[in-house]
């Protein structure tokens, strides 16, 4: 949980100053909600689905956290976002408006 926590923490504090309190809140009631609905769909098919027995719920979980690696390529690199920050300071654009140069 501490390492979770750490997570929202970093993840608030690239948020706007006014918006960082928002962002772990929502971060935190996503993640309890979640939490909450994997309970119980988890119950539901040890139960229901793999007649009490918990070793295809393991393997599920694993093929269900591995899944996490298709979306891997899809993030942005460093090399990607330094790109884009080069096209908007040639563009004289900002990623925030208001902001100065």
């Amino acid at each position: 949980m501490a390492a979770l926590l750490s997570l929202f923490t970093l993840a608030a504090s690239v948020c706007p100053p006014r918006a960082a309190g928002f962002a772990f809140a929502a971060l935190m009631s996503i993640y309890s909600a979640t939490a909450q609905i994997a309970g119980v769909i988890g119950g539901y098919l040890y139960e229901w689905v793999f007649d009490h027995q918990i070793v295809p719920l393991i393997y599920l979980a694993a093929v269900c956290t591995l899944s996490a690696l298709i979306w891997l390529p899809l993030l942005p690199t460093q090399r990607s976002q330094a790109m884009h920050d080069e096209r908007q300071d040639a563009h004289g654009r900002h990623a925030l408006p208001g902001l100065p140069a």
